[in-house]
């Protein structure tokens, strides 16, 4: 059975693949663009230093910070990292957004579900459920759209979600 488990994954991968590339429409090409930058690392590092000088001078403390870099920082490095270890091709296509080296794990969606909670948790500290799940939905959200935009795998996006969010649990225990 372990045996049949990396063809049951490549199959599901190539079906999810096909079905996207038939799902998205030109017209929606921008929208999904636009989403998916919040997984880009010059979008996350803009609003994390940012996040951190907010919430250093409020806390007095370079610690909001230092968090954030390394909840950023480390998991920008865990991603590449495994790139380069496995150098996994990408899908046919088609493309629908600029891509650059290897597919396993994503490092948009990576660099999303680790960013996003970390920094909304400490720009907004006493924030609440709802600012809090609309940054753990940030990964999901921008794996879909790595998807829908012909340059991710399904198991890139997985494996993306468990780098950020392994990565971020790490860094908030770290962090007490």
């Amino acid at each position: 059975m372990a045996g049949n488990a990396p063809h049951m994954f490549e199959d599901l991968d190539r079906r999810v693949a096909k079905w996207a590339a038939a799902a998205v429409a030109p017209r929606h090409v921008a929208a999904i663009r636009a989403v998916t930058h919040l997984g880009g690392t010059e979008v996350a590092i803009t609003a994390g230093a940012l996040a951190g000088l907010v919430a250093g001078r409020r806390a007095r403390s370079w610690r909001p910070a230092l968090h954030l870099a390394v909840a950023i920082g480390g998991q920008n490095l865990i991603h590449n990292l495994l790139k380069r270890a496995t150098g996994r091709r990408r899908p046919d296509g088609p493309h629908h957004s600029y891509f650059a080296g290897a597919s396993f794990p994503s490092g948009h969606t990576s660099t999303a579900a680790a960013a996003w909670p970390a920094i909304v948790n400490c720009a907004l500290p006493r924030g609440g459920p709802f600012p809090t799940a609309a940054a753990f939905s940030a990964g999901p959200a921008v794996g879909a759209t790595r998807i829908l935009l012909g340059v991710h795998w399904l198991s890139d996006v997985v494996a993306g979600l468990a780098v950020g969010w392994g990565w971020l649990a790490l860094a908030n225990r770290l962090r007490r």
